[in-house]
This record gives structure tokens, C-alpha cells and sequence, in this order.
């Protein structure tokens, strides 16, 4: 949810108006309802990082 949260804020200020109605345009979306699809895709992809498949790429390592 964070990552969603965060996502927004960046869409608002760092994303051009230009980028953002691209999006929509490629999405076939509305401005806002690109924002929402768009946050909600970048929370899933986050989601993925707690899962024990992702989490065994990288062995563990021994401490000390």
C-alpha cells in the first residue's frame, strides 16, 4: 500500500502532464483512472518482494 501511496504522489509531481495523458492515451483510460491502474500495478509488483520464491534468489548469508 505504500508503494501505491508513493507511487500517487510521484505520479502528481514528477510525472509531466504530457507523460501522464500518453499513458492514459496507451491505456485507453481517463488521466486519473491511468493513475489508479498504474498504482495499483506498481503495489502488486511490490507485493511480489515478500514471497519465498523471489526472497531464495539470493542465498543467504551467514552472519559473522
Amino acid at each position: 500500500m505504500d508503494t501505491g501511496a508513493v507511487y500517487r504522489a510521484l505520479w502528481g509531481t514528477v510525472v509531466s502532464r504530457t507523460v501522464r495523458a500518453r499513458i492514459a492515451a496507451a491505456l485507453g483510460l481517463a488521466v486519473e483512472e491511468a493513475r489508479e491502474v498504474t498504482a495499483f500495478w506498481a503495489a502488486l509488483h511490490d507485493m511480489g518482494k515478500i514471497t519465498p520464491p523471489f526472497q531464495m534468489q539470493v542465498p543467504p548469508r551467514s552472519i559473522g
